[in-house]
């Protein structure tokens, strides 16, 4: 079983929480949703199994169709160690960035230690 946590345009909009059956049933909902989009920014990460996502990849993007190739150059992974995926749309990177930093906080590579 596969979970999307998804959050669409507009912002403050509630975060949807799908269940997949397999890894293809997920990839073919991302893609057919996000396909027609335009002028929108996706943040795009996901949860290994038995992890707290602070080690997971964030891909920033407006081509979600480059997430997809992704895991279908390695499906047997994400099958096996990921059950969890969050995708959120924004109007801009500059929102998308803003929400990657904060997923990032608890990691001490977040913020330059010495700045001058």
């Amino acid at each position: 079983m596969k979970t999307l946590h998804y959050g669409s345009m507009p912002l403050g909009s509630d975060i949807e929480e799908l269940s997949f059956n397999t890894l293809k049933e997920l990839t073919s909902f991302i893609y057919n949703t996000t396909l027609q989009q335009k002028d929108i920014v996706f943040v795009i990460t996901f949860r290994l199994i038995n992890d707290d996502c602070c080690k997971s990849p964030i891909f920033i993007t407006e081509d979600s169709s480059e997430f997809i190739s992704l895991i279908s150059h390695s499906p047997s992974f994400y099958e096996e160690f990921v059950d969890t995926y969050f995708l959120q749309e924004y109007e801009s990177y500059e929102d998308a960035y803003s929400v990657a930093l904060d997923m990032r906080e608890p990691n001490e590579l977040c913020y330059n230690k010495n700045k001058l």
